[in-house]
Order: C-alpha cells, then sequence, then structure tokens
C-alpha cells in the first residue's frame, strides 16, 4: 500500500528502554522503522537478500519526513538518521530494485539484533513503558512538552488514580488536579532531565495549557501532602 493510502497517525509512540539508551529522537525514528520494515514483511514488499539473510526495506523522501515527523527539524532528523546508521542500527541501500518510481529512492532496513541488544542489557522487556504523545501537539508546542501534557491529561482522565484530587477553584468549582512532582516525572520518564521536565512544565504553564498550583484548595487539612499540582486550563484546547 503506499504511503498516501495509509491512514495518517494522530498519534506517535516509542520505547522508554531505547530512549535512555539512545535518546528520545532516534527511539521514535527507530519505531518508525520497526513497524515500516515489519509492514513492508507482512506485505512481501522491498525485499534483499544479503549474505544468505532476508531483509525488508522502507523507504521515504524528504517530503514525507516532514510530513510524518513535522516536531524535528529536518536538518536534525537526518542528524538522527545518521547517527543510527553510523551506529550500525539502519542499513541503507540506493537503487535497491528497478522500478521507474522509486529509482531515486532510498531504502531502509533495521537491525534488530542490536535492539534486542539493548534489551537484554537492560532486562527490564517486562518493564518496558511504551510512550505516547500527540503528533500535533509536538509540532505546536515542542516534542517533551507534549510528552508531558499528555502523561498529565491521561492522570485527570482516569478518577481512579492515586495522584489524583478534587479540590475546588477560587470560584467554588471543583476540579480534578493531579500531584506530579519533578522527580515522580523523572521516575516515570528516566531519558527525561529533571532540567528538561522543569523548563517543559513551565513552557505548558506559559502557554497556559495547564495551571500550576501549590495548594489547590485553601481549605486543605493539615494531613494531606504538599506539593505541586496540575490541571487542564479549560480556557484552552489542548492544542490550538
Amino acid at each position: 500500500m503506499p504511503n498516501s493510502q495509509r491512514k495518517k497517525a494522530t498519534y506517535h509512540v516509542f520505547s522508554d528502554v531505547l530512549a535512555c539508551s539512545l535518546g528520545v529522537e532516534k527511539a521514535i525514528i527507530l519505531d518508525h522503522f520497526y513497524h515500516a520494515t515489519k509492514w513492508a514483511e507482512a506485505n512481501g514488499d522491498i525485499t534483499y537478500y544479503e549474505d544468505g539473510e532476508t531483509r525488508y526495506y522502507t523507504y521515504g523522501t524528504k517530503e514525507a519526513w516532514k510530513i510524518k515527523f513535522p516536531y524535528i527539524p529536518v536538518r536534525s532528523f537526518y542528524h538522527w538518521l545518521n547517527q543510527l546508521k553510523n551506529d550500525g542500527f539502519l542499513f541503507q541501500k540506493k537503487k535497491l530494485i528497478k522500478s521507474p518510481r522509486l529509482v531515486n529512492q532510498t531504502y531502509w532496513s533495521i537491525n534488530y539484533d542490536l535492539i534486542e541488544n539493548i534489551y537484554d542489557r537492560y532486562e527490564t522487556r517486562n518493564k518496558t513503558k511504551v510512550v505516547q504523545f500527540e503528533i500535533k501537539a509536538a509540532e505546536q508546542i515542542g516534542l517533551i512538552e507534549a510528552i508531558l501534557l499528555g502523561h498529565i491529561y491521561y492522570f485527570l482522565q482516569h478518577n481512579a488514580s492515586t495522584e489524583m484530587h478534587i479540590y475546588q477553584d477560587e470560584q467554588g468549582i471543583e476540579k480534578p488536579w493531579v500531584q506530579l512532582g519533578r522527580k515522580t516525572l523523572h521516575a516515570y520518564f528516566p531519558f527525561l532531565s529533571e532540567n528538561q521536565i522543569k523548563r517543559a512544565i513551565t513552557n505548558l504553564k506559559d502557554k497556559q495549557k495547564i495551571l500550576v498550583s501549590k495548594i489547590p484548595n485553601k481549605d486543605r487539612t493539615s494531613n494531606e501532602n504538599w506539593g505541586t499540582y496540575y490541571t487542564k486550563n479549560e480556557s484552552f484546547d489542548r492544542v490550538k
């Protein structure tokens, strides 16, 4: 199926283990190539035989990458792409097949063995988290901001969360607030430093995507935990 006929994704995902080892951007790019080559394998798409091994390839153009990853500048994307190739995570070939339609394409395949080695080294396969974020949000407010915003919204939407509490605002209206300190967020997203988290939260507050309060309810009892609380800013859509 041509790329133009595939349903356009609204979210991207990546493995926290790969992000801890390689960085967020490279983990996202690897996830794309992983699923693209798996799709090629399932559909008998571009196949290449080398040294007795079958590899499945995918392809893309500069214009396609810009559409696929609008939140990563083109120059940065090729920087990460070349690093993954130089480190052996990706295989690159040119003029792989003879086709007038695809003659100028560059083809990419993935080194599954190196990825498996990362998981084996971390010994956390069963504890691996798949991190999801909204593409449009990442494009408009930043990648890290989109990751944290999605996480905060997730807890606000799940009332059973132990981190979620209901408090009254200054107008007496009850709102859900979630308590997530920088250390808590860093423990959940170990591939982000506390300084990165601090900057992203400040940006989300400045962009009025979230409201931040140290004391959501002035009538709090003395036995409640103090901390930083976040809630959705109802005056603004999630992404404008």
